[in-house]
């Protein structure tokens, strides 16, 4: 059964000492690419299969010229795109703010529908979905090492904010952040280590006992370490 202890030992491994650093790495890239404005889809603690959603940052979408801002927990329709129409029930906030509670995609057969009338504060909108920022999905995945950072288009420049859109020193600065971020915190542990250092224990250990001496006659012997003098302890051997 040795060596299924071996695995054990391995997977241990792995996961306490390379999971911090892969974790550090992801960090990296997912602060820099929100600095310059890339499109963060998905942040994720360890690696797929996805296990839960913990949340997701609130988002916005434009239907015509109308800004509906995206509730925290709302899932949205799989078939939205960027370009199609769609149908929108929203609420109106005092601040003439508006506040998605339904959205679905519109079919070319479905454009001509008579809708339920709306009570205040809700509003139908029908029109063409002009821009879908549906905010950082954040989760918890089964495999526990590290994290990983899914960023819109590294090969697609359509879309605005994608990575591969940005201009090269943000592209290179998003790339390169993992592995300064890493350098950096390797830096500050042995910066740390080194100035809290090492606490070091003290012995007082005889090394030899000469014949006929008060040593001998006591009882001491060579490698004793003495811990107590006249009934008080040595501190660190002190």
């Amino acid at each position: 059964m040795d060596w299924v202890n071996i695995i054990f030992w391995l997977i241990g491994t792995l996961i306490v000492v390379l999971g911090p650093i892969i974790l550090i790495h992801e960090l990296g890239h997912f602060f820099a690419a929100k600095l310059v404005g890339v499109r963060v889809e998905e942040f994720g603690l360890g690696f797929p299969p996805r296990i839960l959603h913990l949340w997701r940052e609130r988002g916005y979408l434009q239907v015509n010229d109308t800004r509906i801002a995206i509730p925290n927990a709302m899932a949205l329709p799989p078939d939205l795109q960027v370009g199609g129409q769609v149908a929108v029930l929203a609420r109106r906030g005092e601040d003439n703010s508006f506040t998605l509670r339904r959205i679905r995609a519109i079919q070319d057969s479905e454009r001509v529908v008579t809708e339920s009338p709306t009570a205040p504060p809700d509003i139908r909108l029908r029109g063409e979905l002009k821009v879908l920022e549906p905010g950082t999905l954040y989760s918890l995945n089964l495999l526990p090492i590290g994290a990983f950072v899914r960023m819109t288009g590294e090969e697609d420049p359509s879309d605005p904010r994608s990575l591969s859109a940005q201009p090269k020193r943000s592209r290179i600065g998003v790339l390169a952040a993992g592995a300064a971020v890493n350098i950096l915190a390797a830096a500050l542990i042995l910066s740390s280590a080194y100035l809290s250092g090492v606490p070091e224990h003290t012995l007082v250990q005889v090394t030899e006992v000469q014949p006929g001496s008060a040593a001998e006659a006591a009882g001491l012997l060579a490698n004793d370490v003495i811990i107590e003098v006249s009934g008080k302890r040595l501190e660190d051997g002190l």
